[in-house]
């Protein structure tokens, strides 16, 4: 699980509208936890299970509902947070064969969140090595026990 998801706080909500060919993603609006840090930036708290170009700790900003005082809509990246958020969809229904591959994931510093199941959202932090994750990832198609996606992958600088 994801040990920093912070269940307090403000829901920032972003439009989903726009499918692809398949109908993806299957919900309009997607809401995040996020954590208020004032002049309308929010860090969010959770990994998105359906928005791309999002990932768990980057600040954004967000414009207030008028019909509430926690939900929040999305309106531009502000800073990104260097984590990295990819989705997995099950397909292996043998539980043992799947939570083995998903250990070897948490193994190397990576960590998930649950929509239902058979979707889960994956965080991998800066201090993961998104190479072998990406190996480990792909072992999990080749052996038909998910698909993935990546919904943000966090270029990081080669300073």
């Amino acid at each position: 699980m994801h040990e920093s998801s912070e269940r307090s706080g403000v829901k920032v909500c972003f439009n989903l509208t726009q499918k692809d060919t398949d109908g993806w993603p299957p919900v309009d609006v997607e809401s995040v936890w996020a954590k208020p840090l004032g002049e309308r930036r929010f860090v969010i708290c959770n990994v998105p299970f359906y928005v791309r170009d999002i990932a768990f700790n980057d600040v954004v900003e967000a414009a207030p509902r008028p019909s509430s005082d926690s939900l929040y809509d999305f309106i531009r990246v502000i800073s990104r947070g260097g984590h990295s958020t990819y989705r997995i969809i099950r397909c292996a229904k043998d539980e043992a064969t799947f939570q083995k591959q998903l250990h070897d994931l948490t193994t190397i510093g990576c960590t998930y969140e649950q929509a239902d199941p058979s979707l889960y959202a994956v965080d991998m932090s800066p201090a993961v090595d998104v190479n072998a994750a990406y190996r480990i990832l792909e072992e999990g198609v080749t052996r038909q026990i998910w698909d993935f996606e990546e919904g943000y992958y966090y270029r990081r600088n080669a300073n």
